[in-house]
C-alpha cells in the first residue's frame, strides 16, 4: 500500500480495476512517527477485494505479530479482515 504514499496507491486502485494491494509497512508503526493508521482502515473497507497481507518477512524491522495483531483488533469487519487475511490471495493463486 505504499507505506508513505497509501492514499496515493488508493487513489490507483479508482483506476486501475485489477490493481491489487498488498498490507506492507503500512498497519505498523515502526519509525516510531505517532502516525496513526486507523485513517488507511477507510481504504480496506471500500476495497476489501483487492488488498491482501502482506509482511515482506523476515526481512522486517519489527516484530510480525505486531501488524497482524494492529489489523485483526481494529475496527475492520470480520468479513474484511477475512478477505485479507486469507480469501484474496487464495482466490488470486487459485487455492
Amino acid at each position: 500500500m505504499g507505506e508513505s504514499e497509501v492514499w496515493e496507491y488508493a487513489e490507483l486502485l479508482k483506476i486501475y480495476p485489477e490493481l491489487r494491494l498488498d498490507t506492507t509497512m503500512v498497519f505498523v508503526d515502526f519509525l516510531a512517527t505517532g502516525q496513526h493508521t486507523d485513517p488507511y482502515l477507510e481504504i480496506l473497507e471500500t476495497f476489501p477485494d483487492r488488498v491482501h497481507f502482506g509482511s515482506d518477512f523476515p526481512n522486517i524491522p519489527y516484530a510480525l505479530s505486531h501488524p497482524i495483531c494492529n489489523l485483526l483488533n481494529s475496527s475492520l469487519s470480520k468479513e474484511t479482515k477475512r478477505k485479507i487475511f486469507l480469501e484474496n490471495s487464495a482466490k488470486l493463486f487459485g487455492i
